[in-house]
């Protein structure tokens, strides 16, 4: 599941941006070839004092062209170790994928594992 946490000074983000920013980010995901369902990424906007930190962000219309610096970290946790509303996320390319896809939300599928279950 991707999860973005986006650490920035105080009023370097309107609304606007945060919302193209969040939606360019889903994009990557929801389209081949990763094709995950979009309530899978999750996008956090941490606002923060500017004197407090040094900016560590990966969007280069919203920071480089603000004349900011950025830095990008993937952290890639084992399928069996991440649980959506209590279900297994089915392995991907199947018909349960393809479901959860098109309702773009986790329901239980045929052959669903356990929690705890190793698959």
């Amino acid at each position: 599941m991707p999860l973005h946490r986006i650490y920035y000074p105080k009023d370097a983000f309107s609304e606007d941006d945060k919302r193209q920013i969040s939606e360019n980010l889903t994009a990557l995901y929801t389209r081949p070839p990763i094709n995950i369902p979009a309530f899978y990424v999750i996008v956090i906007f941490i606002p923060l004092d500017a004197e407090n930190i040094w900016l560590e962000a990966c969007f280069a219309p919203f920071i480089k062209e603000r004349g900011l610096d950025w830095e990008f970290h993937i952290e890639e946790v084992e399928r069996d170790l991440w649980i959506i509303n209590g279900m297994v996320a089915p392995m991907p390319g199947t018909e349960a994928e393809k479901m959860w896809i098109d309702l773009n939300k986790a329901v239980p599928y045929e052959g669903m594992p356990r929690v705890g279950q190793k698959f």
